[in-house]
């Protein structure tokens, strides 16, 4: 409201001054029209976000003009040509408007704020070396009481933008030798995992570990999530749960989801930490 009385007001007084206040009632009708044309035509822009809609509320606005002003006066070549004044002066308080749109349509996104990164808690919390104990349960489908033994070191790399775990162990018919990357990605503000085997078909798996691989830290528990083809085919969630996370000591939980939203264990391993 404050704007259209402005521009109003600026209006008057430009036509005063030129020596062209000579419409009585017809100023008054006619400015009014121009303020609110100039603000449907700003308004317009910015919702429907095309500059060519707002051009052709404009080229609308300066026919009306013409036709108003030429009706409104027997000298019909001076109405047209006051019509045009009160044209131009509309177009030009709507520049910034329509220039306004045009840079938001072109602007880039502005960044997320970048989140403080979890991963020095996470560094401080494994890192060292770790003698471990493997148990699996009975629907891992290996003989029921199967266990083993082996050891991890974890520590940072990269000057501590990531995490290596270096696993090993045996147990029953499996011998397993792992290696598990974690780092923080500033630009996503988020964590990413990804292992290295020699139980599976594929060593790595770098597409599943940017696109699928799920890596969540509270503060007290890490959990990594990832899908995986179960014994019948079907894509399942295997979750990976470290807990229980002592300076001396861990659990890891191993399980997959049978059902949906249900997990049930398939190994566990209980880590301590080695003397150094």
């Amino acid at each position: 409201m404050h704007e259209g009385l402005i521009t109003l007001a600026k209006t008057r007084r430009i036509l005063s001054d030129s020596g062209l206040d000579i419409l009585g009632i017809g100023i008054e009708h006619s400015l009014s029209f121009a303020v609110a044309a100039k603000a449907s035509i700003r308004y317009v822009g910015e919702w429907r976000g095309h500059r060519a809609t707002s051009v052709t509320v404009l080229v609308f606005f300066g026919r009306a003009c013409m036709q108003t002003f030429g009706g409104l006066h027997n000298n019909r070549p001076r109405g047209v040509f006051l019509g045009l004044i009160i044209f131009g002066l509309s177009i030009s308080q709507s520049k910034l408007s329509l220039a306004q749109v045009a840079n938001q349509e072109h602007a880039p996104a502005s960044p997320s704020a970048a989140a403080v990164s979890p991963l020095p808690a996470i560094i401080k919390a494994f890192s060292g070396h770790w003698k471990i104990t493997v148990k699996f349960e009975s629907a891992s489908g290996l003989p029921p009481g199967t266990e083993g033994a082996g050891q991890e070191i974890w520590r940072a790399a990269v000057g501590a933008k990531t995490l290596l775990s270096e696993e090993s162990w045996k147990a029953g018919p499996i011998d397993m030798s792992l290696l598990g990357i974690l780092w923080w990605d500033a630009r996503q503000n988020k964590l990413y995992a990804m292992d290295c085997n020699n139980q599976g078909k594929s060593v790595c798996e770098p597409k599943d570990a940017a696109e699928s691989i799920v890596v969540k830290w509270d503060g007290t528990t890490l959990i990594i999530e990832e899908p995986e083809r179960g014994p019948d085919g079907k894509l399942v969630t295997s979750r990976v749960t470290f807990t229980n996370i002592k300076s001396d000591s861990f659990t890891e939980i191993d399980s997959l989801e049978t059902s949906p939203g249900k997990f049930e264990t398939m190994m566990t391993i209980q880590a301590l930490r080695r003397a150094e």
